[in-house]
């Protein structure tokens, strides 16, 4: 766990084995997209508890990709200061903690009215201009001191949903597939500085009747492996949304215990081989679950909300074995990174 691990394709080695998977806190100028000096407190107090790689909460590449309105963005050229301000803090105090802008586009899922998204429905013309745009955000995460870029292919957004059939109903060369996801991840890799490290979360599985597959994911992770220093992977979509609000008692379908993805890690680990990094997230609460699937086919475990309850709970774990505290209400979801039990507990005094 608290070993570290050289990344894929380039020179950059993170302190532990410990990532925290990308969860946006809504410390967000509404006005300009750009992170408030806030964000920089949160950064610390995670660097602070072995947490090796910080995702950022989704960055939205263009104004119209938010899923939410305090959702913050690299989306021009105007808010790289802010980005740049909040590294500089946090690297002063924790040189040592890498911290990668995860790039993403709401689409379909977007707040903006339906007249003003870009979805997989646009003119084959709009599609085509869509790794530019991951580029030209990518460009401004080198420009404002991040360490490394996660391209964001997960939970129903743009890019999940362009390799999912039952979604993406195209029938030209963006059709169901890897394909646009590979323009975009070659598209950040022309604009980065060489060995600059480029992850991509990638769904796993969708959990949805005629979406993406493990075997089709297999696909996928099997074009953009070469490119990549860290393949994080998870699964699930946010459609419907409130699915991910209903904690414990919503429908059944994650009911299990420890690595919910452990199935298709395996396929993914045999299709891109042992050179990979791969990183898994969702289900690690205690130390056993932690260090079994180290000793599986992950290299990297990437929790969330277990960092919300308790900022200090990998701390604790190594000191006396203590598990998260998290019970997956996932009220987190709901309130941009604000753990609703951690909350009634402090305004009770026990915490």
């Amino acid at each position: 766990m608290f070993t570290p691990i050289k990344l894929s394709n380039c020179n950059v080695t993170s302190s532990t084995r410990m990532i925290r998977s990308g969860m946006a806190f809504g410390l967000t100028d509404p006005k300009t997209g750009a992170p408030t000096p806030e964000v920089t407190d949160r950064y610390i107090e995670l660097a602070q508890s072995k947490c090796g790689i910080i995702m950022t909460g989704g960055l939205v590449v263009a104004q119209n990709g938010k899923d939410h309105q305090s959702q913050s963005g690299l989306h021009d050229d105007t808010v790289t200061k802010a980005h740049a301000a909040v590294l500089s803090a946090v690297k002063a105090k924790c040189p040592e903690v890498l911290v990668f802008a995860q790039i993403t586009h709401a689409a379909h899922l977007s707040i903006d009215a339906p007249e003003d998204q870009l979805t997989l429905d646009t003119a084959s013309h709009d599609v085509a201009k869509i790794p530019q745009i991951y580029a030209d955000a990518a460009r401004r995460a080198v420009e404002s001191g991040y360490d490394g870029v996660e391209v964001h292919a997960a939970h129903g957004f743009l890019l999940s949903a362009s390799l999912s059939p039952c979604v993406n109903k195209r029938d030209d060369e963006f059709k169901a597939g890897p394909e646009l996801l590979y323009r975009v991840v070659c598209a950040v890799k022309a604009v980065v500085p060489e060995g600059f490290p480029i992850a991509c979360k990638l769904n796993s599985n969708d959990w949805v009747e005629g979406g993406l597959t493990p075997e089709l994911a297999v696909d996928a992770a099997r074009r953009i492996a070469p490119m990549l220093a860290l393949l994080e992977l998870t699964g699930g979509t946010v459609d419907p949304s409130l699915d991910c609000t209903r904690g414990v008692a919503r429908t059944g379908k994650m009911g299990r215990q420890g690595y919910y993805y452990a199935k298709e890690t395996s396929l993914i680990r045999a299709a891109v081989g042992k050179e990979l990094v791969l990183a898994g997230t969702g289900g690690f609460r205690t130390q056993a679950d932690i260090e079994s699937a180290l000793d599986g086919d992950l290299d990297m475990v990437a929790p969330s909300r277990p960092w919300l309850r308790n900022p200090r709970w990998l701390v604790d774990m190594e000191d006396t074995g203590t598990p998260s505290a998290c019970i997956n209400c996932n009220a987190c979801f709901r309130d941009h990174g604000v753990c609703a039990v951690r909350q009634k507990m402090i305004a009770m005094g026990k915490e």
